[in-house]
């Protein structure tokens, strides 16, 4: 009796053993089932050019998904890029549970040109100038990259230029232009200008600084300079006469008898002195008149005759003689000494007035 009793007892005990185990094996397969289907959300950022599924947030979209689940599959299923020609910040072997977001973005693709060369990128760098470096690509101080260094790199950006900016010293001689000086005189009719002394270009030596983009020249800077020869100024007579009709005459034109504008006296060419104030009066008993006085040969030119000078734009009176003035000499009057000095002695053509 006793014996049947224990085994009786050991019996129970099995089979509430068996059932705890049961119990154990469902609830851990309620667990897992559980767990195995557990969800969460996951956002996901996508930059560039992006799905059609993406919300209306713009680059955002934010998934659903089963903890165990295998990142590159949930991307896949919805839409979302996952290509080469994107850079993703996670494993995508790894499950859902292991993250809260993904980054998703697009490489720019294009060409870096510089020395000749282009080299191709693909790159999801952030600025062109990680893209540059990501290429091992050196950049100098003076260089020129278009777009500019900091530039973000987006799709948009299909060419990076590296310009190679380098100096240069070029010597060498050059010209120093001539200045022009007027003098104005009354000897000479008014628009009548005569050259006293030709402008002569000065020389100089001189240092440029040379900027060279890509070996060509761009510009130059004169950064030194030394004069070896000065230059020559030019001076040029203009004259002031407006233009008269000796002995006060009616203002019309100052050749008399004319066809249309040309002078019909006889011509000549005047061997042209001048003369200025002596205090006395004239041959002809007047004091002598700036732009109307001159002194001629009697013999040649009478007292009282009309002598039309072009360069000056004036007809002259003849109203003096003198012991010098002999021939086709033409003595003109003029106000002061130094405007005969500056006249000195000239051949100009001339008319007798009829």
């Amino acid at each position: 009796m006793k014996n049947k009793g224990i085994r009786n007892g050991i019996h129970r005990t099995n089979r509430q053993l068996f059932l705890a185990a049961g119990l154990c094996l469902i609830f851990l397969m309620i667990g897992v089932t559980t767990a195995f289907n557990a969800k969460k959300d996951v956002t996901v950022y996508v930059n560039g050019n992006t799905v059609a599924e993406l919300s209306s947030k713009g680059n955002q979209e934010i998934i659903n998904a089963r903890l165990s689940d295998r990142i590159y599959d949930v991307l896949t299923e919805e839409g979302l890029p996952t290509g080469d020609d994107y850079e993703i910040d996670v494993d995508l072997n790894k499950q859902i549970k292991d993250v809260d977001e993904i980054n998703i973005k697009k490489k720019a693709e294009g060409v870096i040109s510089v020395d000749g060369v282009s080299t191709l990128f693909k790159s999801a760098a952030n600025t062109v100038e990680d893209v540059i470096k990501e290429n091992e690509l050196e950049v100098k101080t003076d260089d020129i990259v278009e777009p500019a260094l900091t530039t973000a790199l987006t799709t948009d950006i299909q060419e990076v230029k590296i310009t190679r900016v380098t100096y240069g010293e070029e010597k060498g001689e050059g010209e120093i232009p001539f200045e022009t000086e007027n003098q104005e005189t009354s000897s000479m009719a008014k628009g009548v200008e005569k050259v006293i002394t030709e402008g002569v270009n000065g020389k100089e030596a001189f240092t440029d600084k040379i900027t060279y983009h890509d070996g060509v020249e761009f510009s130059r800077e004169r950064i030194e300079t030394q004069v070896i020869e000065e230059p020559v100024k030019k001076v040029v007579e203009v004259g002031t006469n407006v233009g008269n009709v000796g002995n006060g005459g009616d203002g019309g034109s100052p050749y008399g008898n004319e066809e249309g504008g040309v002078p019909t006296g006889r011509s000549f060419i005047a061997n042209c002195t001048a003369y200025t104030h002596t205090g006395n009066p004239t041959a002809s008993g007047v004091m002598p008149v700036a732009g109307v006085t001159v002194a001629a040969d009697p013999s040649v030119f009478p007292l009282g005759t009309r002598i039309y000078i072009p360069y000056f734009n004036n007809t002259f009176i003849v109203q003096d003689t003198g012991g010098a003035v002999k021939g086709n000499v033409i003595d003109i009057f003029m106000d002061t000494y130094d405007e005969c000095v500056q006249f000195g002695r000239r051949d100009l053509e001339a008319y007798v007035v009829d």
